[in-house]
């Protein structure tokens, strides 16, 4: 009777040392195998972050050069006033419509420099078109953050022409985006005068 009784307290003690003890590391190595799996799935997300960036640099050293080179006409670093102008007196002339002025304006809205068209249907630069780095020219800021270049365009010429030029200001490589138009009535076979606010912008 008393060796059934010493088993039955040898069982008792071992259930008890197996509850106070094999349960805490149980529990342990089940915390232990979650986060296991969490290491996983982050090594997962991890690799799919890798083969991401692997795509994206490969995507970005197959642009062309040619590529790269229409990305930097259409936000140029720096504002590059002097081609601007270049420009807009040719989608004017390609128009059919003749340039009378151009302002070119600062955010804050004072006046940065100024460009007449030197003679009829001259292609070249505007007459008083601000130099590089010259007067009237801001120079590029080191952030490369959007900057913003208003300017109002005067321009005389027929409503065909007006919406041609508006819709080759749409294809121009360089951004533009025009805020405002306004007219003056001409007489009958007479071109009318337009007043064009838009904005150009740069880095």
């Amino acid at each position: 009777m008393s060796r059934l009784f010493l088993t039955f307290i040898f069982l008792a003690g071992a259930f008890l040392l197996g509850v106070l003890y094999l349960r805490p590391e149980w529990q342990r190595f089940q915390d232990m195998g979650h986060e296991l799996t969490e290491l996983e799935e982050i090594s997962r997300e991890f690799d799919e972050l890798i083969g991401s960036r692997d795509r994206l640099l490969g995507l970005i050293n197959s642009i062309s050069k040619e590529n790269l080179e229409r990305a930097d006409r259409m936000l140029p670093q720096g504002p590059h006033a002097s081609d601007f102008l270049v420009s807009l007196e040719a989608l004017t002339v390609q128009s059919g419509m003749a340039l009378r002025r151009i302002d070119l304006v600062s955010p804050e809205g004072e006046r940065k420099s100024e460009a007449l068209v030197p003679r009829a249907g001259a292609g070249g630069a505007a007459a008083g078109q601000p130099k590089p780095g010259g007067p009237g020219v801001a120079p590029p800021r080191a952030a490369k953050e959007t900057q913003t270049l208003p300017f109002n365009l005067q321009v005389a010429g027929s409503y065909g022409a007006l919406k041609k030029f508006l819709e080759s200001t749409e294809r121009n490589l360089r951004l533009i985006d025009v805020e405002g138009i306004s007219f003056s009535a001409s007489g009958k076979g007479e071109a009318s005068e337009f007043t064009i606010k838009a904005k150009t912008y740069y880095q």
